[in-house]
């Protein structure tokens, strides 16, 4: 009788630490949108993320991003898993720098008036509004693009900070392998931008803040590129003088 209890006793214990002492996580082939990308690689839901946050943190180095899409398109790609970063509102950033406060038609960078038409990512309409795109889909290596053409204005870190603020952000203020995301990746954003913030209200992170956010695509004209409206009610698109200042997020691929 007490071997008995005390077999129970110990699977008890086994069975609370188990289910409450470690996290559990997701593996990338079931991966889902609104999972939790942890600083290791690995994936947590939201509703285990918050649970046991400090292990996840101790063990895993924390939350860094959010599962906005897993496959569906086959233009965007199949094996690749795209996570938003952890949203830093009210920071503003021009595309290409322009010193629009003089007004001096000399006075901008050279990705200004450059149109970089091998990160060009176009679209079309249908009877709906929604847009089919067309281009350049993959935005993760759109700045090496941009590096090879303005080898110049793109020396040191520092000419990459004053010359294409948005691009240097999403790469510095998210971490390693974030990057501005192409028209095409935003726009999968937004059709999943409200169970994004509710992972993100789970965890207690800041949600998005509605806005234009820049997308790291060219458009047709020298001058402009193209800014996604995020919202969760509202939604559009715009190619806009890259001196404009607008919201930036960073995004990261994940490989199935």
């Amino acid at each position: 009788m007490h071997k008995t209890f005390l077999t129970f006793f110990a699977f008890a214990i086994f069975i609370f630490l188990t289910s409450c002492g470690h996290p559990s996580y997701v593996k990338k082939e079931n991966a889902a949108v609104g999972d939790i990308l942890l600083q290791d690689g690995r994936f947590a839901s939201a509703d285990e993320y918050s649970a046991k946050r400090a292990l996840f943190e101790k063990k895993n180095g924390g939350a860094i991003g959010v599962v906005f899409y897993t496959g569906g398109d086959g233009r965007l790609g199949q094996d690749r898993i795209l996570c938003s970063g952890l949203p830093h509102n009210e920071h503003f950033f021009q595309w290409a720098w322009y010193d629009y406060d003089s007004w001096d038609p000399e006075i901008y960078s050279t990705g200004y008036m450059k149109n970089f038409s091998e990160i060009q990512c176009l679209a079309e309409l249908d009877e709906y509004g929604m847009p089919t795109f067309y281009g350049d889909f993959d935005g993760s290596d759109n700045f090496e693009k941009i590096k090879i053409i303005d080898k110049k204005g793109t020396s040191s870190q520092e000419k990459i900070q004053k010359n294409y603020p948005a691009f240097y952000f999403a790469m510095a203020a998210f971490g390693e392998g974030f990057y501005l995301p192409t028209f095409a990746e935003l726009f999968w954003l937004w059709k999943n931008l409200a169970a994004v913030n509710s992972a993100l209200r789970k965890i207690g992170a800041d949600e998005f803040v509605e806005g234009q956010y820049w997308s790291s695509s060219q458009s047709k004209y020298d001058n402009a590129a193209w800014s996604v409206m995020l919202g969760e009610n509202d939604y559009n698109f715009e190619d806009n003088p890259k001196y404009m200042e607008f919201t930036v997020i960073g995004i990261i691929t994940i490989k199935k």
